[in-house]
C-alpha cells in the first residue's frame, strides 16, 4: 500500500469515527447558550474547521464545488469582501480582517453542508439543538423580564443573550420552526414528538412577546407552506402559530393596541430612504461606509434599511442582490426536492422563514462566530447539505 493510499484509509477511518456531527450540534447550543464568544469561537476553528480540512478529500470537494446553494451564498459573501475595496477610508489591516471573517462564514456553510450530507440524521440533531437551547435562553429571558423586571424595551421581552428584542425574536423565530419540523408524524416515537410540539408552541409565545412582527411572519409564513404542503389535517407549524396568536391575548403582557401603536417602526419611511440610497449607486452599491444613517420622524438614526434585500441592494449592487437572491431560490429549490422525495420539512420550512424574516430586518454577515451564523447559515447549509451526493444512501432527516 502506497503513502497516499494510507492517508487515505486513515482519512476514512477518522471520518467515519470522528464524532464531528454531534460537535456540530454542540457548538450551534453553545452559541445560543453562552455570552462567552471566544468559547465557541476556538470550539469551532479547534474542533470544527480543522478536522474539517484534514479529512475533507477530492469527491467531497467535487461535490461541495457543485453545489448551487454554496455557489450562490459564496459569491454573496465574496462581494460582501469585495465591496470593502470601494469602501472610502478603509485601511488594509480592515479589508484583511473582513475577508477572514467572510472565510469564517463560509467555511461553517461548507461544515454545516458537508455534515448534513454524510450523516442522514443530522437534520433533527440540529433541530433539536436549536430547539433545545433556544427554551433555555427564552427560560432565563422571561425569568430576568419578568422576576427580575429587566425591561429594557418596556413590554417588549429582550433575550438575556441579545440587547435587542428583534434579536431574539428572530432566534426564537427559527427554533419555532425547527421544533415543529421535529414534531412532524416521521420525526420518530409520540413522546419526542409532542415535547417538539410543547417547544414550538412555547417559542413561538416568547416571538409574540418579543414584539418581533418579522419573526412572527416568518413562523406563519412556514407555517403555512407546512398545512398547505402537509399530509395530514392538523400539522404542528399551523398549531405553532396559532399559540403565539393566543398567546398575545393570554399572556397579559402585551395588548394588541401596543402592537397596533407601533405601525410600521418607520420601516416604510426608511426603505423609501436607502431605495433611493441604493439606486445612486446600483451596480456596485455603496461598500460598507457607515456614513449613510438617516433620522426618521420617530427619532430613529441608522443605515440599517431593515431589510436583506436592501441591505445588499446598498452595500453591494444589484450583482449582491442577485447573488442573495439566488441562494434564497436555490435553497428553497433544494427543500423543496427534499420534501418531494422524502417528506422532511425542516429545509424548506427553515428556508421560508429565513427569507420571509429576512424582508423585514437585516445584518451585515461579516462577523466571526456568533447568532447571525445560526439564524443565516443553517438554513443555507443544511439546504445545500440535502441536495449533496454524499453519505450512504439513505435519506436525510
Amino acid at each position: 500500500m502506497t503513502g497516499l493510499a494510507r492517508i487515505d484509509e486513515g482519512r476514512r477511518w477518522l471520518r467515519d469515527r470522528l464524532p464531528l456531527a454531534p460537535g456540530h450540534a454542540l457548538f450551534v447550543a453553545f452559541v445560543l447558550l453562552t455570552p462567552y464568544a471566544r468559547l465557541y469561537a476556538n470550539y469551532y476553528y479547534i474542533l470544527l474547521l480543522i478536522p474539517f480540512l484534514l479529512l475533507l478529500d477530492g469527491r467531497d470537494g467535487r461535490a461541495l464545488a457543485g453545489s448551487w446553494v454554496l455557489r450562490f451564498a459564496l459569491a454573496y459573501l465574496g462581494l460582501l469582501w469585495l465591496s470593502s475595496f470601494w469602501t472610502p477610508d478603509t485601511p488594509t489591516k480592515a479589508i484583511l480582517r473582513l475577508g477572514r471573517h467572510v472565510l469564517a462564514n463560509a467555511s461553517f456553510i461548507a461544515v454545516t453542508a458537508w455534515l448534513v450530507a454524510r450523516d442522514h440524521g443530522h437534520v433533527a440533531r440540529l433541530c433539536r439543538s436549536i430547539a433545545g437551547a433556544s427554551v433555555i435562553t427564552a427560560l432565563v429571558s422571561l425569568w430576568f423580564f419578568h422576576v427580575e423586571g429587566y425591561h429594557p424595551y418596556g413590554w417588549r421581552l429582550t433575550a438575556w443573550l441579545w440587547p435587542n428584542p428583534n434579536t431574539a425574536g428572530a432566534v426564537f423565530g427559527l427554533a419555532c420552526v425547527a421544533a415543529a419540523a421535529g414534531s412532524a408524524p416521521a420525526a420518530g416515537p409520540a413522546l419526542p414528538r409532542r415535547l417538539a410540539l410543547v417547544a414550538a408552541t412555547f417559542l413561538a409565545v416568547c416571538v409574540a412577546l418579543t414584539g418581533s412582527r418579522s419573526a412572527v411572519a416568518g413562523i406563519a409564513a412556514s407555517g403555512l407552506a407546512w398545512l398547505a404542503l402537509g399530509r395530514a389535517r392538523w400539522q404542528p407549524a399551523g398549531l405553532a402559530v396559532a399559540a403565539a396568536v393566543a398567546g398575545l391575548a393570554a399572556v397579559g403582557w402585551i395588548e394588541a393596541g401596543e402592537w397596533l401603536a407601533r405601525g410600521d417602526s418607520g420601516r416604510l419611511e426608511l426603505w423609501s430612504h436607502f431605495w433611493g440610497v441604493g439606486w445612486q449607486r446600483p451596480w456596485l452599491g455603496w461598500g460598507l461606509r457607515q456614513d449613510l444613517a438617516v433620522t426618521i420622524s420617530n427619532g430613529l438614526h441608522t443605515d440599517d434599511p431593515h431589510s436583506m434585500l436592501l441591505e445588499t441592494f446598498m452595500r453591494t449592487g444589484l450583482i449582491g442582490v442577485l447573488a442573495w437572491c439566488g441562494a434564497m431560490i436555490a435553497s428553497l429549490a433544494a427543500g423543496w426536492r427534499h420534501w418531494r422525495r422524502h417528506g422532511g420539512f425542516a429545509p424548506l420550512g427553515l428556508t421560508i422563514y429565513l427569507a420571509t424574516q429576512g424582508l423585514f430586518e437585516s445584518a451585515v454577515p461579516i462577523n466571526p462566530p456568533d447568532w447571525f451564523w445560526i439564524l443565516l447559515w443553517i438554513p443555507v447549509g443544511i439546504a445545500a447539505g440535502v441536495a449533496l451526493p454524499l453519505g450512504d444512501g439513505r435519506p436525510v432527516r
